[in-house]
């Protein structure tokens, strides 16, 4: 099984970005988004955990995970030469509307091309 990580805040570490400044708002937010993606997986019998990732640290992803990533907080952390997961950079907008359909067929995308018996190397996919 592929476990897909959510990071959209971070609530660790030396920057801890926010979706809106409010903790309460951001977790509302980030649920619905991470519920949202687990119904699509379920009902398309795709074999994934999604969990939102709270305390983010670039250099502790799994290889067989999938990061799917504020694609304001990348910049923010000058994380992109640290990833070592697949990345997916979710629009901010989305987040902030805690809606996932707009990545979901990146995520089929992805999943339908590398099973997870099959993953052994990151590629970044990007939100164009």
């Amino acid at each position: 099984m592929i476990k897909i990580k959510v990071v959209g805040d971070i609530q660790s570490g030396q920057l801890q970005p926010t979706l809106t400044g409010n903790p309460i708002v951001d977790n509302a937010l980030l649920q619905r988004f991470t519920q949202q993606l687990t119904n699509w997986l379920q009902v398309n019998d795709f074999d994934a955990d999604v969990v939102l990732e709270r305390h983010f640290r670039p250099t502790a992803l799994e290889p067989r995970s999938l990061l799917l990533i504020d694609e304001e907080i990348v910049p923010q952390l000058n994380l992109a030469s640290e990833l070592s997961a697949v990345t997916l950079l979710i629009p901010h907008s989305d987040l902030l509307h805690g809606d996932s359909t707009s990545v979901l067929q990146q995520v089929r995308d992805f999943l339908e091309n590398h099973p997870t018996d099959r993953i052994t190397q990151s590629r970044k996919i990007h939100n164009d």
